[in-house]
């Protein structure tokens, strides 16, 4: 996998963690009925990149515990994918942790995932909008950049591959 993949995989899913993190955190503001997370432990499982990383996520998960008087703790797990596994398969898996998109349907399947408690998303179509946008943007752009490699390759096939570099 190259470097920009993984930084972009690990950025997708420290905002999946910041939001499913921020709503329990913000819930006593928006005048909602209060979060009980005095004195509850969580776990939150991620992969990890660098130590740098880890730090700034573990001073997240402490300014939240400040905020509500959790006790979550955020454990980096360097065999990621083997660890969760191994944690949902004794029933003792995480409270929280990093969703890749093409495992989220095998998980819901296995009833590993929890429902969304009612009122957490008030607006689920206004979260990240920015990210969708940005999203919508790369896959505009990476179409455009194909169909100028066409013009000027002649054949599709290495137009996909000129581009996919």
């Amino acid at each position: 996998m190259t470097s920009f993949r993984r930084n972009s995989r690990i950025a997708i899913a420290a905002l999946v963690a910041v939001a499913v993190i921020a709503p329990a955190a913000t819930a006593a503001t928006k005048k909602a009925a209060p979060v009980a997370l005095k004195n509850k432990k969580l776990s939150i499982y991620g992969w990890t990149s660098s130590p740098e990383e880890d730090g700034a996520l573990t001073g997240l998960v402490g300014e939240f515990n400040k905020k509500t008087g959790a006790k979550a703790v955020f454990n980096p797990q360097k065999e990621y994918d083997a660890a969760l596994q191994a944690a949902l398969a004794s029933g003792a898996g995480p409270d929280v942790f990093y969703v890749d998109s093409f495992k989220m349907p095998d998980l819901l399947k296995a009833g590993a995932l929890a429902p969304v408690p009612a009122g957490a998303l008030t607006n689920p179509d206004g979260i990240y909008p920015s990210l969708r946008t940005v999203f919508s943007n790369l896959t505009e752009g990476a179409m455009l950049v194909m169909f100028v490699l066409f013009l000027f390759l002649q054949n599709l096939r290495a137009a996909a591959i000129v581009a996919a570099v």
